[in-house]
C-alpha cells in the first residue's frame, strides 16, 4: 500500500514536471510523516528526491496561525516587527535521503506500473500487457 501511494505521488509530481514545474523539494507534515521512517523512506526512493519532514504535528494550525499574525501585524504597520520573530518559528524536522540503490529498482517497478497505470486508466492507451 505505501508504495502503491508512493507510485500515485511520483505520477503526479511527474505530471508536474512535464508541464516545466521543477520540484526540488517535499516537505512532509503531519502524524504519518513523522512515525513513520518507512514511508517517507520508500517515498523518498520511489520519488527520486529527498523528503524533509516538519518539526511540528500541527503545521495546518501553525500555518494559519502564522497567517493570521502576519495580516494582523500588516494591518496595525507593524509588518517589519513580524519579520524580525520569525525566527522564533520552529525549524524543519528530519531529512530523509533517497537511497540510489532502491532508486534503480523502484524506477524498474514504476515502469511496470505505469503500463498497468495507462491500460486501464487512460482512453489513449493501446499498448499490450503481455511480458
Amino acid at each position: 500500500m505505501i508504495e502503491a501511494t508512493a507510485f500515485g505521488a511520483r505520477t503526479i509530481m511527474d505530471r508536474v514536471r512535464e508541464y516545466g514545474i521543477p520540484v526540488t523539494e517535499v516537505v512532509n507534515c503531519g502524524g504519518l510523516a513523522i512515525r513513520n521512517p518507512l514511508l517517507m523512506q520508500i517515498y523518498a526512493d520511489v520519488i527520486g528526491c529527498d523528503m524533509s519532514v516538519a518539526a511540528s504535528e500541527q503545521t495546518c494550525a501553525m500555518g494559519a496561525a502564522i497567517f493570521g499574525a502576519v495580516a494582523a501585524a500588516k494591518q496595525r504597520g507593524a509588518l517589519g516587527a513580524w519579520k524580525k520573530r520569525r525566527r522564533c518559528l520552529p525549524c524543519p524536522g528530519d531529512d530523509i535521503p533517497a537511497e540510489r540503490a532502491n532508486q534503480r529498482v523502484y524506477g524498474e517497478l514504476y515502469r511496470l506500473y505505469r503500463r498497468l497505470h495507462d491500460a486501464f486508466g487512460t482512453r489513449e492507451w493501446s499498448g499490450r500487457l503481455t511480458m
